[in-house]
């Protein structure tokens, strides 16, 4: 039987096995693209996140902001071990899984009610961390998005074996 990877592509970003169906699911009806999910440090992401011309939290905190700017990046990136797209808590501490930064959609009200309705629609409560309007598209679950009556493990199962799918071919040649 083959390994469970650690990791499924969501819209080219590497997202947690535990919970990649479940933010599919949720951008998918949100409407919202995905620009980032996981990109912490783990060798079984990093090919990944290069694949599709993303960085870690490192390279983004190490890179000088001419390179950011050609990255497509604003900002300044949270320091790295201190970022929700690491699993990182504001003090280093680790985070549960469902805790997982993610960055979809734009920076609007509009696209922060699209998400929350989505995951209520399934279910499930997310929360928005941060009051900034440039971070208004990050998000993340407030607990485990588990199978409920409204989405069910199958339709979990179903979801998470076709990005493993996709993820495989994707992936292919490059791993």
């Amino acid at each position: 039987m083959a390994k469970t990877p650690k990791y499924l592509l969501v819209g080219g970003c590497p997202a947690p096995y535990d919970v990649a169906a479940q933010i599919d699911l949720v951008t998918k009806r949100a409407g919202g693209g995905v620009a980032s999910i996981y990109r912490g440090q783990d060798p079984a992401a990093k090919p990944l996140l290069h694949r599709y011309g993303h960085h870690t939290q490192k390279e983004l905190v190490d890179a000088s902001p001419t390179q950011r700017a050609a990255w497509g990046v604003t900002g300044t990136p949270n320091p790295y071990d201190r970022s929700q797209h690491e699993l990182r808590g504001p003090n280093g501490e680790h985070l549960p899984t469902y805790m997982q930064g993610v960055d979809s959609g734009e920076n609007t009200n509009a696209n922060r009610f699209r998400v929350k309705n989505a995951a209520r629609h399934y279910g499930w409560e997310v929360v928005f961390p941060y009051d900034s309007v440039v971070e208004y598209h990050h998000w993340h679950f407030v607990r485990p998005p588990r199978s409920n009556k409204r989405c069910s493990a199958a339709k979990l199962i179903a979801r998470r074996l076709a990005l493993r799918l996709s993820t495989r071919k994707q992936m292919k040649g490059h791993w």
